[in-house]
């Protein structure tokens, strides 16, 4: 494994507090005070670092060691499972956790037990589909370029996780965790069945893609889900960035398609969209008409 000749950080917190030291003090409290197991996990764990101790110490995950049972490499899904099976620390990599990817995703469920601590009608999370079946650019996420009908839940699956939250909880709206919700119309249609043979009134929010919406029964079909809130990753209405990151970035097309779902939509969902200033040959001019055109009725 080659070692880079960057310098490693782990970045600082919105009030400038270094990151490794805030988790390193979460990890010291938690072993001492309150005697509890701790994992973590997230880009920075790899199983190359913990291969070469020169990489360890380069990045200060042995500043962590004393303190953390478990670092966790992989997907959630997997890892969990591993860990619940009471991994022991007798592995080649001591307390790595390198889990393999889950190939049978049909029945991955996130449903609370019922003697969790879940209020009544507390909003709760699941996923329908694991990966990404887009590639941009700028994303280095390790599930990419994955096909539109893999790693899907089954229908049944689902129907029992969100009757079981209703009936435990009370439970009718939702965090969609997929990273994006409506790159395959099937899921949208698997929660309008739901809504319709369980009679529960699913609301959801969650990451939608502005482009892959190319009409006004399309836009439909996501209020008809249950869908209440959508975060859109639109990043840049100049036309020649798309080439860079591997989306459209037609700022007369994408106004057009964010008109066609204010007409469907209304007032019945709020959306956010989210922008990076300063992509290759976007201008000041450019971000500038960006904002016009936002902010214009």
């Amino acid at each position: 494994f080659p070692v880079t000749i960057e310098t490693p950080t782990w970045g600082k917190t919105y009030d400038n507090i270094d990151v490794l030291d805030k988790i390193a003090f979460i990890t010291l409290v938690s072993k001492t005070k309150y005697k509890a197991k701790v994992m973590i996990g997230g880009w920075i764990v790899d199983t190359s670092k913990f291969a070469i101790e020169s990489r360890k110490k380069q990045w200060k995950l042995n500043y962590l060691e004393p303190f953390v049972d478990y670092f966790v490499e992989g997907m959630g899904a997997s890892s969990i499972k591993k860990l619940a099976q009471n991994v022991s620390q007798k592995t080649i990599y001591g307390k790595l956790v390198a889990s393999d990817p889950v190939i049978d995703y049909s029945d991955v469920s996130s449903s609370p037990d019922k003697t969790d601590h879940i209020n009544q009608e507390e909003s709760l999370y699941f996923e329908i589909a694991s990966g990404c079946v887009f590639s941009c650019h700028f994303c280095n996420f390790g599930s990419l370029g994955k096909k539109k009908h893999e790693y899907m839940r089954s229908y049944e699956s689902l129907k029992n996780e969100i009757v079981e939250n209703y009936e435990n909880f009370k439970t009718r709206t939702y965090y969609v965790t997929d990273n994006i919700v409506n790159d395959y119309h099937e899921k949208l249609r698997m929660l309008i069945r739901i809504r319709e043979e369980t009679g529960i009134d699913v609301k959801w929010t969650g990451y939608v893609r502005l482009d892959t919406i190319k009409n006004k029964q399309q836009a439909d079909l996501l209020l008809e889900s249950g869908m209440i809130g959508a975060l859109m990753g639109i990043e840049s209405f100049h036309p020649t960035v798309g080439r860079y990151i591997g989306k459209m970035t037609d700022g007369d097309k994408l106004i057009e398609i964010l008109h066609m779902c204010r007409e469907s939509w209304g007032n019945k969902a709020i959306v956010s969209g989210a922008f990076i200033a300063g992509l290759p040959t976007e201008t000041s001019k450019s971000l500038l008409k960006t904002f016009n055109d936002l902010t214009s009725k």
